[in-house]
């Protein structure tokens, strides 16, 4: 496989814009860190699962994936360890000061997981 100068300045920059995605959900809660850290240790996630619905909570901060109300993951998709981690820095670097946020991801087109960083409380009314 011959790598174009655009593919392989993608692969060198991945690592940099999670490292920096990190460094930013750092500065907003040590807490969601933890809580992204303890819910993406699974090895065999899917969306949607009771887990992935549960997610992780740290203090009073937790993260979750839902299956979008638009479009249902059938079958349930895998969410890899790294993608997880990487797509919930990425809502925490670029949600709220608190570090609140939600994005729609999925295999494809079909955008079927809506990853979640939100309060205890509100997760526990949803």
């Amino acid at each position: 496989m011959k790598l174009t100068a655009i593919t392989s300045t993608l692969i060198i920059l991945a690592p940099v814009a999670m490292a920096s995605d990190i460094s930013v959900c750092q500065s907003k809660s040590l807490q969601i860190v933890a809580a992204i850290e303890k819910f993406c240790s699974k090895t065999n996630m899917v969306v949607p699962s009771w887990y992935a619905h549960v997610g992780a909570t740290v203090g009073d901060r937790s993260v979750w994936i839902e299956g979008a109300p638009h479009q249902t993951c059938n079958p349930p998709q895998w969410v890899p360890q790294e993608y997880c981690r990487s797509q919930l820095f990425h809502v925490c670097a670029g949600g709220t000061k608190e570090g609140f946020g939600y994005a729609y991801y999925g295999a494809g087109n079909s955008k079927c997981q809506v990853f979640t960083i939100q309060s205890k409380e509100y997760h526990g009314t949803q």
